[in-house]
């Protein structure tokens, strides 16, 4: 559930003007609830959106102006052994290539579409990923990639190519952490993956879009994952004294590791503090917090040098830097509520998981500062990555029922958050500068998205980013129309 919509009875949230249009409507059989969805665009950059049955694809395409131009139904085998869909990519022919893989994660199987000649097979891939745990995976120029980590502590990054397959191994059991001063120390498997040192176990690694907005609860877990052009960079902040930035290139083949020390001079108390972090653009964002002071200080990625601090203890009457209520949704306030005191943001952050997130809109930021409890279940092999609508999992590419464990989605992932969750935080407006600025926040698009489908009781959805805006889509049952929405961006 998007965290602005429901304050927008009260102050401080305004709205803004962000243009929707139907753009498509057209008539077709109701979709399979026990199948999937997943778009892509083809050789010539038109979209393409594809069915995933059992047995029967549909394939769906469109022009430019998105009116639909073909529908082509293929009969499949049924795929008994590779269940769950782990991404897709177009090849250099421009053939899409789909990669399955069963419910333990050891194998793989190709699926390809000709999307020329219209065809469709199933090749078996000679890979086995024992000892390994799925952590993520990604399409970049025109290859899939595959992240794991294995028993031994090594990162595992996959470079597949159609059928061929070759992999890089980082070893990374150097790096250790304290959950706190009495604990035992922890390899970074404990941050990526669920299971003790030396087991196979689901992913908590979970995908962000930094070029969009992301809620607390997203952004408070302790291990998140952004993909800027080659470059994945894993941010790790199970050690609440310092945040470690994972930086892979998939070209290249290189892993660089990068520290970041919390500002834990600020506390005269170190007991019960807790930290996280957000990279967005060339900054790192941190904040620590206890039950007596949060301190979100801002670095340089590059030098690691602290350009900016806020600091608010239990007792100041304001915090200046915030440019909302304190707002506390979900648990026994599901609606809404807004807390008057510091201290209550501080005990609420400090009994649950911090985070911040950073979001530019309008050559300004929004920095959301807060933290969230119950967590929502990420990650991959029975725990899904993302936003969870139960019954049917959304994430851009991918609608499945809980059947399927899907692609990550981080558009989706970015809208559809919140459920079973509590979370309190604030929102404050900044310049480039990290000065704050007086203004309202305005609602952004995932509010706009969730107006729109209020009274829709909406299937198969799906979110299509398109340059400067994103499309929505879904079948709406009452009409047996499928809909492409536009929403602009700016």
């Amino acid at each position: 559930m998007s965290y602005i919509k429901l304050s927008f009875a009260f102050f401080f949230i305004t709205s803004a003007a962000f243009a929707q249009e139907t753009v498509s409507s057209h008539g077709m059989k109701k979709p399979n609830s026990r199948g999937f969805n997943v778009f892509f665009h083809d050789a010539d950059s038109l979209l393409n959106i594809l069915f995933v049955d059992k047995r029967e694809i549909t394939r769906l395409q469109y022009n430019k102006s998105k009116d639909r131009v073909a529908q082509k139904v293929f009969e499949t085998e049924k795929r008994r052994k590779y269940k769950e869909h782990l991404g897709h990519v177009l090849d250099n022919k421009g053939n899409l290539n789909m990669y399955f893989t069963n419910t333990r994660k050891r194998g793989l199987l190709l699926a390809v579409l000709d999307t020329q000649e219209n065809t469709f097979n199933y090749q078996n891939m000679d890979i086995d990923f024992d000892r390994q745990s799925y952590l993520y995976s990604v399409a970049h120029d025109n290859k899939f990639y595959i992240l794991t980590v294995d028993t031994q502590v090594n990162l595992i990054l996959h470079e597949i190519d159609g059928i061929n397959h070759v992999f890089t191994k980082f070893p990374v059991s150097e790096l250790k952490y304290k959950t706190s001063p009495t604990d035992q120390e922890w390899f970074i498997s404990k941050a990526l993956k669920r299971g003790f040192n030396g087991s196979v176990g689901d992913s908590k690694l979970v995908a962000l879009e930094e070029n969009l907005p992301n809620s607390i609860e997203l952004v408070s877990n302790e291990s998140k994952v952004i993909k800027r052009n080659d470059r994945l960079f894993i941010m790790v902040d199970l050690d609440d004294t310092r945040t470690d930035v994972l930086e892979i290139s998939l070209e290249n083949k290189k892993l660089a590791v990068r520290s970041f020390d919390q500002p834990l001079e600020q506390f005269e108390d170190l007991g019960g503090i807790k930290s996280n972090s957000y990279l967005h653009e060339d900054k790192i964002y941190q904040v620590a917090v206890s039950n007596d002071k949060m301190v979100l200080d801002i670095k340089e990625f590059k030098t690691g040098e602290s350009i900016k601090m806020f600091e608010v203890n239990r007792d100041d009457e304001n915090i200046p830097f915030k440019n909302t209520p304190i707002i506390q949704l979900g648990g026994a306030y599901e609606n809404y509520r807004e807390l008057d005191r510091t201290r209550q943001l501080l005990r609420k952050m400090s009994n649950s998981f911090p985070g911040v997130a950073v979001y530019r809109y309008n050559e300004q930021l929004e920095i959301t500062v807060g933290g969230s409890k119950e967590m929502p279940n990420y990650g991959m092999g029975g725990m899904v990555m993302g936003g969870v609508s139960m019954g049917t999992v959304n994430m851009g590419g991918v609608s499945v029922d809980l059947g399927f464990q899907p692609l990550y989605n981080p558009y989706f992932m970015s809208y559809d958050t919140g459920v079973k969750s509590k979370s309190t935080f604030i929102i404050g407006l900044f310049n480039n500068d990290i000065n704050h600025m007086i203004g309202d926040v305005q609602d952004n698009i995932w509010d706009k998205l969730e107006d729109y489908t209020e009274d829709l009781n909406p299937y198969m959805e799906n979110i299509i980013p398109h340059g400067d805006y994103l499309l929505y889509s879904y079948y709406n049952k009452k009409d047996d129309q499928y809909k492409l929405v536009k929403f602009d961006l700016e």
